[in-house]
């Protein structure tokens, strides 16, 4: 039987400094729940693509600017914060936005 696969845009996590980071799906299928701990800054949210992350290597990467910093990137509630933090010190700028 014959199918069709629509490119749809993925669900916005948050925006800021002008930086709109997105949910990644499992599979690259949006009826599949999203990745939890992979981001991107792509619309369409592919997996494997240039602009992805893992929320733990950004953590990682704030750790030796931020030492002292505290947030578990295990714990979900403190994605967003790690991510605000990361794009304020340019770590998700300089690595993984495709301007």
């Amino acid at each position: 039987m014959p199918y069709k696969l629509t490119k749809v845009t993925s669900e916005r996590v948050l925006s800021h400094e002008n930086i709109d980071i997105y949910h990644i799906y499992k599979n690259d299928d949006t009826d599949n729940d999203v990745s939890v701990f992979w981001y991107t800054t792509d619309i369409y949210g592919v997996k494997n693509g240039v602009a992805t992350f893992d929320i733990r290597d950004i953590y990682s990467k704030l750790q030796v600017e931020c030492p002292d910093m505290v947030l578990d990137p295990n714990e979900t509630h403190n994605h967003e914060q790690i991510i605000r933090y990361a794009i304020d010190l340019h770590i998700i700028k300089q690595l993984y936005d495709q301007e």
